[in-house]
């Protein structure tokens, strides 16, 4: 929710934030200070529980006209509960004048439901790392020449996500008597919720086709 302002003699600061968000997305929230002069202000963040902070800088960016001083504060927080939350006001402050923003009220709706691949409904995430690699095979038991569909995912959580700059390339293992060839992935990354964690999960998909009959590993 936005927009939040508030003026003191020589400061006046707004924060920002979506209105509205699903569980475990990615939310910006934003924060301007103004100051008089060639002061640089400073801003006292408040707890954002039950938002996680992903991402978050102490140093603002700045811009300087010839009688004020702008600056901009960024952060990244999501959570996996669904409700309407609150964010106390952020305070900001030159010398003896403090200014506080409004509380930010966000709701968050529950996490929109997709049908998943497989291998995301059985997969089971240790949600102690930062990245988790599942496969399974949709089908266990298939005749000589009939589809069997392998799948695997790579479950990152929110901080790890933020930071990569390409998705993981997959190396597929080396197979003996089948044919294979690589399916589309879904269209988008689906997301999976584990315990009081996020994770967007990245799959990759083959279809195999054994060519002769017994246990294939």
């Amino acid at each position: 929710m936005f927009l939040a302002f508030a003026v003191a003699a020589q400061l006046a600061i707004v924060a920002h934030a979506p209105d509205s968000v699903s569980a475990c997305d990615a939310v910006e929230v934003s924060v301007a200070v103004s100051a008089r002069g060639l002061v640089v202000p400073r801003l006292t963040t408040p707890s954002f529980a039950p938002f996680d902070l992903l991402r978050g800088s102490a140093n603002p960016r700045l811009q300087y006209s010839t009688a004020s001083t702008l600056a901009e504060y960024r952060f990244t927080v999501t959570t996996n509960r669904a409700g309407t939350f609150t964010i106390p006001p952020f305070e900001a402050a030159v010398d003896a004048d403090r200014v506080r923003s409004r509380p930010i009220v966000i709701t968050v709706r529950p996490l929109r439901g997709r049908s998943a691949p497989s291998v995301i409904a059985r997969a089971r995430i240790d949600t102690s790392a930062d990245v988790t690699l599942r496969s399974v095979a949709v089908a266990e038991t298939v005749y000589v020449g009939q589809q069997a569909t392998y799948e695997v995912a790579v479950f990152l959580n929110q901080a790890v996500r933020e930071r990569l700059k390409r998705n993981p390339t997959f190396y597929p293992p080396e197979l003996q008597a089948m044919l294979a060839y690589d399916l589309p992935a879904p269209t988008s990354s689906p997301r999976q919720r584990d315990g009081s964690q996020c994770f967007d999960a990245l799959v990759y998909r083959r279809a195999l086709f054994p060519l002769v009959a017994g246990r294939l590993v």
